[in-house]
Parts: structure tokens; sequence; C-alpha cells
């Protein structure tokens, strides 16, 4: 499976997760909680998507129906593996 190598902070709990497609690239898309903050996350395998530029990227997530608030800040981080999409912050 292309996420089975998903790694998560230990201090993060994933609340919900599923395999699905973003436009024409897998994802898998998370809900999970890190220290009284809820967030929402789409994980792309690096492989999939070199060829887009990563500014474009997290503006078509940012226009998508996902992002509850897309004045609010979206964080990436990229690993070996996984290019992480990070949105809708809400702290508890």
């Amino acid at each position: 499976m292309k996420f089975n190598q998903v790694k998560t902070d230990e201090d993060t709990v994933i609340t919900s997760q599923v395999e699905c497609m973003f436009g024409d690239y897998p994802v898998l898309y998370q809900k999970w909680v890190y220290d009284g903050i809820d967030a929402e996350s789409l994980i792309f395998c690096n492989e999939d998507i070199a060829t887009v530029p990563l500014n474009d990227l997290v503006e078509d997530i940012r226009k998508s129906p996902l992002v509850n608030y897309p004045e609010k800040e979206i964080t990436t981080s990229i690993n070996e593996l996984y290019t992480f999409v990070n949105f809708n912050f809400k702290v508890n």
C-alpha cells in the first residue's frame, strides 16, 4: 500500500483517515488532534506530485471544499517519501 510508511508524531492522535483521491492524485486524508489543536491533512506520495509546484498544490487545496477556513494558514512538510499539507486548524 502506498501510505503504509506514513509516520505520526507520538503525541498526535489520528481520529479518522481514508485513502482517496484529490484530483488526479491518490492521498491519505487524515483528521487529527495534537496538543489541543484539531486539524486535517492531505498526504501525497512525493513521486506522484514530483512535477507539481508545491504552491500550486496548496492553492488547489485552499480552493477545495475540504478547507473550511481558506483565509487561515495552510502548512506543509516534506520527508523522503511524503508531502503533508495541513489545514483547518482549530484550537479547542
